[in-house]
């Protein structure tokens, strides 16, 4: 219908929506029974999308230059949201979303043409196919012996490129009743604690003078305060953990070489030290609870 005003004006009003268009004001009855047209398919694809987004909230600051052809956050994250669609959904609540919650999971953190950096995990270490030779890694070591380690022992590394290691900590909290959707006034988010992170980043280059441990940590929402023990492992480049019973962490390492679009990378994922949350996350029954407690919104 065409409304007649004087006054140009937009919204609900006695039950009618109006809005304008061109020079005149159109009205139309707002059907108070009409449901959301998502479908079962669209709903998963949601939940599905929410815990991607809150874990590259964590990160986003080490993504910009981890997806080849790309420069800038907003790229960094459209790839970093297609690249771990395919991977298996977390199952998060439409209450645990309100609260920014996340679960770490092994998402793809790097995109790239240059060979993937293999790394395990056992014995509170993650070990990385990096081979450094005898480097000894403490308070002493300059970023120049460790520049001549890796590209000495390992083809396909030059100096003038850059390493990136990644680590990621979260709380391990008791397994969730997922038969049961909780009140939103009860601490459903407390299941989940945040993460927290530490991301390293140099650039291996000849540098004598710079003391490997004055490199700076990226700047991240919840910075792990102690940083990482970068250590050598058997001859190799590694990461020591601590606190594995209380704690899960997920681990990745970046081989990276240029600049801008031109940059290359590696594939990466994260590595996770335990995986029994993000399994419980990803079953069915997790998915049900996610479900049920989205079904309310879905109606207008």
């Amino acid at each position: 219908m065409i409304i007649n005003s004087k006054v140009p004006f937009t919204g609900k009003i006695a039950g009618i929506r109006v809005w304008q268009s061109g020079d005149k004001l159109i009205g139309a009855a707002i059907n108070k029974d009409a449901v959301d047209p998502k479908t079962d398919a669209q709903l998963r694809q949601r939940i599905k999308m929410n815990n991607i987004l809150d874990v590259y909230a964590n990160i986003k600051v080490a993504l910009k230059e981890n997806f080849e052809g790309i420069l800038g956050n907003r790229n960094a994250a459209g790839f970093f949201r297609s690249y771990n669609l395919h991977k298996r959904p977390v199952w998060l609540t439409w209450y645990q979303k309100q609260m920014s919650c996340s679960l770490l999971a092994p998402y793809v953190v790097a995109q790239g043409k240059l060979e993937t950096v293999e790394y395990s995990f056992s014995e509170n270490i993650f070990t990385t196919g990096i081979n450094i030779g005898a480097l000894v890694i403490d308070e002493n070591t300059v970023i120049g012996d460790l520049a001549d380690a890796i590209c000495r022992n390992n083809e396909g590394w030059s100096h003038g490129d850059t390493l990136q290691l990644m680590l990621l900590q979260q709380q391990i909290t008791p397994s969730p009743d997922f038969t049961i959707v909780e009140k939103r006034n009860n601490d459903t988010a407390g299941e989940l604690k945040s993460i927290k992170s530490a991301v390293f980043q140099v650039t291996i280059n000849r540098d004598y003078n710079k003391l490997l441990c004055q490199q700076p940590m990226f700047e991240t929402l919840h910075p792990l305060t102690e940083g990482m023990d970068v250590i050598n492992y058997n001859g190799m480049l590694a990461v020591r953990v601590k606190d594995t019973q209380d704690f899960i962490y997920a681990f990745a390492c970046v081989h990276g070489r240029g600049e801008g679009t031109k940059r290359l990378c590696s594939t990466q994922e994260l590595l996770l030290s335990d995986t029994q949350m993000y399994d419980r996350y990803t079953t069915d029954a997790a998915f049900t609870r996610a479900k049920i407690d989205y079904e309310p919104k879905r109606r207008r």
